[in-house]
């Protein structure tokens, strides 16, 4: 896990007309930023990046539609290799921003995916010009800060249209820095959480399903962005995972539908938000537990689902 880096941004935007958006901008962001992203970067826009003969080199290809690597060692029969991105869109439910009302949202970047920001900030000043939501109202990008745990450092200043490449990147490493024994750890389910265990989207959420399908995640990120293989005594953890109880479940089953552009057609996303509490011998997974809380888990994470909070020890 050497290997493993991500960097988290927040966007400061600020809205020039009336906005108004749905209850949850996931989709909207996402959509958006794919859009205007493609129109930036694509050579053939109306292309079908999979029979493109540069879906290789291009960087909307890389970051929104993944190709699987020719030279793949592994996973090579995944249907679908994980994004290199997270999308945060502001928890709340504000629908109705007025002209100068502040919209803030978070990027996370993975691995190769951080050389890639600069497009970012180009596609969304673009996108704000467009306007977003159903009124197609206009943003304006005031400041982009780089985040790592209380630490915060601006590095796009609106004004000047300036962007610094000096992000505070988070390694993994960094999280394993744990003196104290961790027996119990709360988890907030801040958007829904797709689980997905024999095809069966979770209502109940256990620690061993929680942390194989957040394992997996991690791993597929390690070998197809950030280059290395996750070497862990999977089956050891995942055995050790079972003596992990949940107590104080407050979890509850949040319907989602959103329309996607590319599918003509909507699609529910349904999944549990809500907390509940871990509770056994944590250590060894409290640091990709930890780095999941940049990372999400579970399906739709590009579009902000499965965002986690993880307080240690809560009583």
């Amino acid at each position: 896990m050497d290997n493993f880096q991500l960097a988290k941004y927040e966007f400061v935007t600020q809205a020039k007309d009336e906005l108004f958006v749905p209850r949850y901008m996931g989709s909207t962001l996402r959509g958006g930023f794919g859009h205007v992203f493609k129109r930036v970067v694509c050579l053939d826009f109306q292309k079908d990046c999979s029979d493109c003969i540069l879906k290789y080199k291009c960087a909307y290809s890389y970051i929104f539609e993944t190709p699987l690597p020719k030279d793949t060692e592994v996973l090579s029969k995944i249907p679908n290799i994980p994004r290199p991105f997270v999308l945060e869109p502001p928890l709340g439910g504000k629908t109705h921003y007025r002209p100068l009302d502040e919209l803030r949202f978070g990027l996370v970047l993975i691995g190769k995916a951080i050389e890639f920001l600069p497009y970012f900030v180009f596609a969304f000043e673009e996108l704000g010009t467009r306007g977003l939501g159903k009124e197609r109202g206009r943003l304006n990008l005031l400041a982009i800060y780089s985040l790592r745990g209380e630490e915060r450092k601006q590095v796009y200043f609106g004004d000047s249209k300036t962007l610094n490449d000096d992000a505070l990147i988070v390694r993994f490493h960094d999280l394993t820095k744990q003196e104290e024994t961790v027996q119990r750890i709360h988890i907030d389910f801040l958007t829904p959480t797709r689980i997905q265990k024999k095809k069966i989207i979770l209502r109940k959420i256990d620690f061993h399903s929680f942390i194989q399908n957040l394992l997996g995640r991690i791993s597929m990120l390690s070998y197809f962005h950030c280059g290395a293989k996750l070497e862990l005594d999977f089956k050891g953890m995942l055995e050790r995972a079972q003596t992990i109880k949940v107590e104080n479940d407050q979890l509850s089953w949040n319907s989602w539908t959103r329309y996607s552009s590319r599918q003509k057609r909507y699609m529910k996303w349904d999944g549990v938000i809500g907390g509940l509490d871990f509770v056994g011998q944590l250590n060894e997974f409290l640091p990709y537990i930890l780095l999941g809380e940049y990372v999400h888990i579970g399906k739709g994470t590009a579009f902000g689902l499965g965002h986690i909070a993880v307080q240690k020890n809560s009583r």
